[in-house]
């Protein structure tokens, strides 16, 4: 997204692709190459966090805590029972003495269910620490907002017309539903620019989207109100936080921490990780995440794939008490972000309620 939002900008200025490889590329006195930076910068532009919509009400990724099992009865449609995971009790592993996730209950079969999003009203709930009711409505699977469309492909020589030796690829591109929609905030741009961008958005509305140039219509809105699931309040009931990643965020090396800048500390004869988010100390008890998730890009400058990098896959859920601070104070960290790259919209947290 941000990379064709950025090719439009170009496109809207005017911009020589040639002078913008070489560094050259400039509108009036601002230099188009500042502005939009490349495959390793955002330049002076700011993205948030890429937001699905479907019928223009927002949703969110399943939480790693939240487990879902079908049950199938006689007669009857299929009925569907959910479970949280909590922090466990220390068990020794590879990692050391740590708090794994465990069942809240017992409930064979019960598991996190792929491709899966969670309405507003559902996320809130999660984060006060409830789970859904038996058949709750407000989830959406993926078949329901998009479906893939693998395309398989050759590059040919222009000269020849003939197939280039070992130049196969394959690409799967996504085909929206009606009534489903992605947004992202869009900060940084010179008003020249951004007037510039709204009247050319107006006379045609329509913007390519990847390597195959797949068109998408396309608005501005103002950001009047960021679509985040709503704070919820401490009750003196809780023992800890609960952080949870609402979009992918890049970590880094995360072989001897689950968070940035976070270190391993010994406490009960139990392993912890000691750091600290947005000037806030906390200690982490425990990690409930899903596969990483591996991501590139096109790199417009070099004319070439980018580099493929790992993420940690939003859902994602850390479990937290806070060290010199209060519950309160850790909430502000809702709707922050953190690790690297949060610039590009990576890395966004909710804040949950981990209770007694």
């Amino acid at each position: 997204m941000s990379g064709a939002i950025r090719t439009r900008i170009g496109e809207c200025l005017n911009t020589d692709w040639q002078a913008f490889r070489r560094g050259e590329a400039y509108f009036g006195e601002i230099s188009i190459n500042k502005l939009l930076g490349d495959s390793s910068s955002t330049g002076e532009l700011s993205f948030g966090a890429l937001q699905l919509f479907c019928k223009d009400q927002p949703l969110y990724p399943w939480p790693a805590l939240l487990l879902e099992k079908k049950v199938l009865e006689k007669r009857e449609a299929a009925q569907t029972e959910y479970v949280r995971l909590v922090p466990g009790k220390p068990v020794e592993c590879d990692l050391g003495r740590v708090q794994l996730p465990e069942l809240e209950r017992v409930c064979p079969g019960a598991k996190v269910p792929d491709n899966q999003y969670l309405s507003q009203s559902l996320m809130q709930d999660i984060l006060k620490g409830k789970k859904p009711e038996h058949n709750s409505s407000g989830m959406t699977r993926r078949d329901g907002l998009y479906l893939p469309e693998p395309r398989l492909g050759i590059a040919r020589n222009a000269n020849t017309g003939t197939v280039e030796q070992g130049m196969l690829y394959q690409t799967s591109h996504l085909r929206l539903k009606e009534d489903v929609a992605v947004s992202m905030e869009l900060e940084g741009l010179p008003e020249s620019v951004a007037r510039r961008l709204q009247e050319d958005i107006e006379a045609s509305p329509f913007i390519r989207f990847g390597a195959e140039g797949r068109m998408a219509r396309v608005s501005i809105e103002p950001v009047e109100q960021t679509a985040l699931p709503e704070c919820p309040k401490v009750s003196g009931n809780e023992q800890g936080l609960m952080l949870m990643l609402l979009t992918d965020a890049d970590f880094g090396d995360t072989r001897n921490a689950p968070l940035p800048g976070f270190n391993p500390v010994e406490k009960e004869n139990v392993k912890l990780w000691h750091g600290s988010i947005h000037g806030l100390d906390m200690e982490l008890h425990c990690v409930m995440a899903g596969k990483p998730v591996r991501r590139g890009g096109w790199d417009l400058k070099k004319g070439q794939p980018g580099d493929m990098k790992s993420y940690v896959p939003a859902g994602s859920c850390y479990f937290v008490k806070p060290l010199n601070h209060s519950l309160t104070d850790l909430m502000s960290l809702h709707g922050k972000t953190i690790g690297q790259q949060t610039d590009w919209g990576y890395g966004l947290i909710a804040c949950g309620l981990w209770k007694k």
